[in-house]
C-alpha cells in the first residue's frame, strides 16, 4: 500500500485539484439556487440500485445526522435517508434504472479490493459545512483532505486489475434527501429558510470504507447487502 501511494503521488494531487473544483461548481450551482428557489421537481435518480463503494461514519455522528434529518423531514416533498445509512461515495459500479440486482460476483470482487487495503489506508479529514439545497435534492457539502482522494485512486486502481472500472468520486458531499414529488416555489423557499438554521458539523474522520448493493427508489433507499471495513 505504500508504495501504491507514492507511485501515484502525481495522479493524487492531479485528482484531488480536480474533484477540488468540480465539487466548487456543483456547490455554487446549489448557492444560487437557495438565494433564488425556483420549484422542486422530483429527483431524477428514482429509480436506482449500484454496487457502493463508501465512507461511513461512526454512531457518534450518525447521531448528529439523525437531528439535521428530524428537521428536514418535516418538508412533506422529501423522501430521507435513513440515518444509518448515510455514506459518501468512493464510487458506484453497475448502476441501473431498475431495482433488480445484477448476477455475478461483483460483490465479492469488491470486497476482496477493501480487505486488502483497508487495514493500511490512511484515513481522510472531510470538513462538512452548512446543508444545502436545490431543486432535487438536500445535501452536507464536504470538503476533503488528500487522503481522500489518494483512497479512492488506489481502489480505483486496484479494482481495474480485476476488470472493473470504478469512478473518481464526484464530490465529497453527504446526500441526505431527494424530491421526490414536484413541488412549488414557496415549498422550495420554506425548506431553505429552514436549513439555514442548522449549523454546519465541521470536520469529521470517516469510520471506515462499506461494500454493498443498495436500491433508491421515491419510497426509501436500502442496502440489500453491506459490509463494513473499518479503518
Amino acid at each position: 500500500m505504500e508504495v501504491a501511494m507514492t507511485l501515484y503521488s502525481d495522479d493524487v494531487r492531479i485528482e484531488h485539484t480536480r474533484l477540488l473544483d468540480r465539487q466548487r461548481s456543483i456547490y455554487s450551482r446549489f448557492h444560487e439556487f437557495m438565494s433564488q428557489p425556483g420549484p422542486l421537481t422530483k429527483n431524477p435518480a428514482f429509480p436506482s440500485s449500484a454496487y457502493l463503494v463508501a465512507w461511513y461514519y461512526d454512531l457518534s455522528f450518525q447521531i448528529k445526522i439523525k437531528e439535521i434529518l428530524s428537521q428536514v423531514q418535516s418538508c412533506s416533498p422529501l423522501m430521507v435517508y435513513p440515518y444509518q445509512t448515510l455514506h459518501t461515495t468512493i464510487s458506484d459500479f453497475l448502476l441501473t434504472n431498475s431495482v433488480d440486482k445484477p448476477a455475478g460476483d461483483v460483490y465479492r470482487r469488491l470486497s476482496s479490493v477493501m480487505l486488502a487495503i483497508s487495514k493500511s489506508m490512511k484515513t481522510p479529514s472531510i470538513r462538512f459545512g452548512k446543508v444545502l439545497v436545490n431543486a432535487n435534492s438536500v445535501i452536507l457539502p464536504g470538503e476533503p483532505d488528500t487522503a481522500f482522494t489518494e483512497a479512492a485512486l488506489v481502489i480505483k486502481t486496484l479494482a481495474a486489475r480485476d476488470g472493473m472500472t470504478l469512478r473518481m468520486p464526484t464530490m465529497s458531499h453527504i446526500t441526505l434527501a431527494r424530491v421526490k414529488s414536484d413541488a412549488s416555489e414557496e415549498v422550495a423557499k420554506q425548506l431553505t429558510r429552514l436549513v439555514r438554521y442548522i449549523p454546519a458539523l465541521g470536520e469529521v474522520k470517516p469510520a471506515g470504507i462499506t461494500v454493498g448493493h443498495f436500491t433508491l427508489t421515491d419510497r426509501d433507499f436500502r442496502f440489500n447487502q453491506k459490509t463494513d471495513f473499518p479503518l
